[in-house]
């Protein structure tokens, strides 16, 4: 034992022993006490759904936090945390619109706490009329796909929300609107995103616990499409007044820009519009606002024609009709090993203005897919590359297919 006694880590590791040993009789026995400050507690509102009953609601805008200061045994103390106390204060008696200053109330989830103080220790609570609004819920892309001709096309599960609150807090909502950033999406792919409230002069207004909706986020179904720029083709029905042709026909815009599925919209040559009719037509007019005929999954691109219409401009002249030759025959339906000539060329009949007619440049088709060897006599189509002209009368041509 002595020789213990003579060592001195020994007796410094004794004297460890005897300080802890001594520290846990005072901690457990005599039990000192602590005082601890949790600050920024949030404060609650005890009843508020009475005021619901009465078609009241509180004016939140800012949310009400206070200090909180408490005292206890060392090791309780320890032992709580900032979600262990609840501040509230209790409007249930409230039965009218006005400011009220109520008291705060605290309550510690702990053995032996003693509350010593809070900071503050009440506030004005101020309580209006409840009003319910519907506002339309919108979509807005922010960033930018990877390919230039892509488009992204959503589609919101719901276009409007109903929210509920203050009269004052309320009547400034105008608007709600989700952002979806085009760098983070796959087609096909649903996202709920929250929103974001604006008032008229598109300044975002604070969602402060005052205003309750019936959602909290956008539901949003993504779709990447391919977006194009095509000609418009004005598509004509009826006929000019007697001794008139059609001399030009325009359009303003001339294009637009669509988007839908790539295969659909790399397949389009044209955007046709609805039919106008022109019977009895005589001098030149326009046709404003006329609709487009989208094919199937088509849609409009909006940025480059909000109207998502056309206006057609139709110039008439003074119709003549004049014999031209027919500049090339050719066939289909031709058995590669076939072998055929053309028995004569002629001349075709077309009406039309003198402009369009000079211009003309006359094809013919014919169809000797079923023909035997020997001579024949075939229907002739007909295509020509001056616009707005009438073939007139039909056609065969004289054909000898060779053995």
């Amino acid at each position: 034992m002595k020789k213990l006694l003579d060592n001195n880590l020994f007796l410094r590791i004794l004297s460890v022993l005897i300080a802890i040993g001594l520290w846990a009789f005072v901690l457990y026995t005599v039990k000192p006490t602590t005082q601890k400050v949790y600050k920024n507690i949030n404060v609650t509102f005890k009843g508020e759904y009475v005021l619901e009953d009465e078609n009241l609601a509180i004016l939140k805008d800012i949310p009400l936090k206070a200090d909180v200061e408490i005292k206890g045994p060392r090791v309780d103390v320890a032992r709580i945390d900032s979600g262990d106390i609840t501040v509230s204060v209790n409007v249930e008696n409230i039965k009218k619109v006005g400011t009220y200053s109520l008291d705060y109330s605290v309550k510690v989830g702990g053995n032996n706490i003693t509350v010593l103080s809070v900071t503050p220790s009440s506030s004005e609570i101020t309580v209006e009329t409840k009003k319910e609004k519907n506002i339309p819920l919108s979509v807005k892309k922010i960033g930018s796909l990877s390919n230039e001709n892509e488009v992204l096309n959503t589609d919101l599960l719901m276009d409007s929300i109903v929210i509920k609150g203050p009269k004052s807090v309320i009547a400034k909502v105008v608007k709600a609107v989700t952002f979806v950033d085009q760098g983070r999406i796959r087609d096909g792919q649903q996202v709920e995103i929250p929103y974001i409230l604006y008032d008229k002069d598109d300044k975002q207004i604070s969602q402060s616990s005052s205003i309750k909706s019936s959602f909290n986020q956008a539901k949003v179904t993504c779709h990447i499409l391919y977006k194009r720029t095509i000609d418009i083709y004005p598509v004509i029905i009826g006929k000019p007044a007697d001794t008139f042709a059609i001399d030009s026909i325009s359009a303003s815009p001339k294009s637009i820009t669509v988007v839908g599925p790539q295969k659909i919209i790399e397949s389009l040559s044209n955007i046709e519009t609805i039919p106008i009719d022109i019977d009895h037509l005589s001098a030149e007019k326009t046709y404003e606002n006329v609709a487009l005929n989208l094919p199937k999954s088509v849609s409009f691109y909006d940025e480059t024609n909000k109207a998502n219409t056309t206006s057609v401009t139709i110039k008439v002249g003074d119709s003549m009709t004049q014999d031209i030759p027919v500049t090339y025959l050719k066939t289909k339906n031709t058995d590669d090993q076939s072998k055929f000539e053309f028995k004569d060329v002629f001349n075709v009949s077309v009406s039309g203005t003198l402009k369009n007619i000079q211009k003309a440049d006359i094809g013919a088709t014919i169809d000797i897919g079923k023909l035997e060897a020997g001579e024949h006599e075939v229907p002739v189509t007909f295509v020509t590359t001056g616009p707005y002209l009438i073939i007139n009368g039909s056609y065969t041509a004289k054909i000898n297919i060779l053995n």
